[in-house]
């Protein structure tokens, strides 16, 4: 519905980036103010824009930090988008772009070094942008996917990043892809273990330490791989242990510590497990 509103997806990936002179704060400040509703997915495309003029234009820690925000930004853009028969060429092209993005500027030869962020944001969105590719082409890129995740646990990488984000996509990966490279249900529930048994589950908060700092986002609670383990258990009909997984990643999520970065995806999370929980 929001694209509908908004205009295709087409048509908001094509904004003038000539319309945002460089300013990195200005940026951040479209960033911060993206939603999930009308006037929120206005503020991310512009967020998407400003960054797309950055971009090019920073180098080092600033441009590991502007290509992670814009895929962030571009994936909440792609994930407003309902995943339907209908809507699978726009919700392609959007993760094409945070693929594109990703790769021409975080990839080892063109950023210098090996980032968790590369390999984790560029397997998410590939995730997201094969979801309706042919069965060929999901086994080819998912294997391709599986590769990127292996590298991305292996030191010095962290494999805490995202809240153990490397093994939870490797388990939501061989969940979707049972045939893929190692995959299938007994290797999927293995990584969502480990990412939950990563230490940022579940967070303890020290004592006197009361609100996220989000630069570095000291003490954030990650739900996320409650959600994905509950719907390989769901898969695997265990649905009883499915629906405690999404609650648990409710009562986690409602009950911790959410950074401002994350706030507006959090909500689509929310409403997404509340509804599964209602349908199942």
């Amino acid at each position: 519905m929001l694209l509908r509103i908004l205009g295709t997806a087409g048509t908001i990936l094509l904004m003038s980036s000539a319309t945002y002179a460089y300013d990195f704060t200005a940026a951040y400040a479209l960033f911060a103010q993206r939603g999930s509703d009308t006037a929120g997915m206005a503020k991310t495309q512009e967020a998407i824009a400003a960054y797309d003029v950055a971009l090019p234009q920073v180098k080092g820690d600033e441009l590991l930090y502007a290509a992670t925000q814009s895929a962030r930004a571009i994936s909440l853009l792609g994930s407003s988008i309902k995943d339907t028969p209908a809507n699978a060429k726009e919700r392609a092209e959007v993760f094409s772009k945070c693929v594109d993005n990703i790769t021409n500027y975080l990839s080892p030869d063109k950023f210098g070094s090996k980032t968790e962020n590369y390999y984790y944001w560029k397997s998410l969105c590939r995730i997201q942008q094969m979801r309706n590719a042919s069965d060929e082409d999901k086994l080819k890129y998912g294997n391709m996917v599986i590769e990127d995740l292996r590298t991305c646990l292996k030191p010095p990488l962290d494999f805490n990043f995202e809240g153990g984000g490397c093994n939870r996509l490797l388990g939501i990966i061989y969940t979707k892809l049972p045939g893929a490279n190692g995959g299938g249900f007994a290797e999927a529930k293995k990584q969502f273990v480990k990412a939950l048994e990563s230490g940022t589950y579940p967070y303890k908060k020290p004592d006197g330490q009361t609100e996220v700092e989000d630069a570095n986002d000291v003490g954030e609670t990650y739900y996320s791989a409650y959600v994905f383990y509950g719907e390989l258990l769901f898969k695997a009909d265990k649905k009883a242990e499915a629906k405690t997984m999404w609650k648990e990643a409710l009562e986690t999520g409602r009950g911790g510590r959410v950074a401002n970065r994350r706030i507006p995806e959090t909500e689509l999370d929310f409403a997404e497990l509340e509804e599964k929980l209602k349908l199942n």
